[in-house]
């Protein structure tokens, strides 16, 4: 957990020399892919949560969160949670030892003490429409580099072998960064350069930075923005077809609005969203 970039990271192993200002998120086994996931400390996946009950017919996130409100603490016994359950402790273990190492509880097996995380709670109140989220995660897979580094001094997060990160699945926003690197900055600020899509618009170039807060992405210097225009026809999926424009803006400066930086999830359909706003002059070529 990552109080300063407000990310979660699960790796396999942290690496820091001491005196050292570096420190290196990697795989600790000689497999030839590392893999390294950050998400956001506000993200959440509806099919993360209906995993989580599998074949039951209880949320044990929810039962976690019952229990916790009857006994009026976040950490208790775990035997007394398997009581609250009417099941055996040992039937209820491998699903502690899960979802602790989903983020959701810590779980102390020599005590049998389990302790609810904020994650439970986010999780909860996010799928009962509750709260606002976001689904900003980073899959970091790498083979010869670190899957991330991070430079003490600076506190800059370097962020190695992502392939997309997806901003809005609602309007369609996401992100592809030029060689497979993101820079992530306070409360997940992220520099990089490259492409983003949005909606029907492709813009390509460097400088480019997202703000968390805002919602937004500033576009320093836009080498191109490509976009598509509605044809009137269907596909069989009754999907609108998109027809690409071959003329491109080019050396442009702007700002993309992704949504309202209070409705992340797109909960409250904004329709207005994504847009761009540019108050300098481009230019079209023929």
């Amino acid at each position: 957990s990552n109080s300063y970039h407000q990310l979660d990271t699960y790796c396999e192993a942290l690496s820091w020399k001491i005196d050292d200002p570096i420190m290196e998120f990697r795989m600790q086994t000689g497999l030839s892919e590392a893999i390294a996931v950050f998400t956001s400390k506000d993200y959440f996946d509806q099919r993360e949560y209906l995993a989580a009950q599998g074949y039951a017919t209880y949320n044990p996130l929810v039962r976690l969160f019952q229990y916790g409100r009857q006994v009026g603490e976040n950490y208790f016994p775990a035997d007394g949670f398997a009581a609250f359950m009417k099941l055996p402790l040992s039937s209820v273990r491998t699903l502690l030892i899960d979802l602790a190492n989903q983020g959701f509880i810590y779980y102390d097996r020599e005590l049998e003490e389990i302790t609810l995380l904020k994650k439970l709670y986010h999780y909860n109140s996010a799928s009962a429409g509750r709260i606002d989220f976001d689904i900003i995660k980073f899959v970091s897979r790498t083979s010869q580099e670190s899957n991330a580094i991070l430079n003490i001094a600076t506190r800059e997060l370097q962020v190695n072998g992502v392939n997309v990160v997806i901003l809005s699945d609602t309007h369609t926003v996401f992100m592809v960064p030029e060689g497979k690197k993101v820079l992530v900055t306070k409360n997940r600020g992220m520099n990089f350069s490259g492409h983003v899509h949005a909606g029907t618009l492709d813009f390509y170039g460097d400088g480019f930075a997202f703000d968390y807060d805002s919602f937004m992405v500033r576009m320093q210097n836009v080498d191109s923005m490509r976009f598509q225009v509605l044809t009137g026809r269907y596909d069989v999926r009754g999907q609108s077809v998109l027809a690409q424009i071959e003329n491109a803006l080019e050396n442009i400066t702007g700002t993309l609005y992704i949504d309202h930086p209070g409705n992340k999830s797109a909960r409250k359909p904004l329709y207005q969203y994504p847009y761009f706003v540019s108050k300098q002059e481009s230019f079209v070529y023929y």
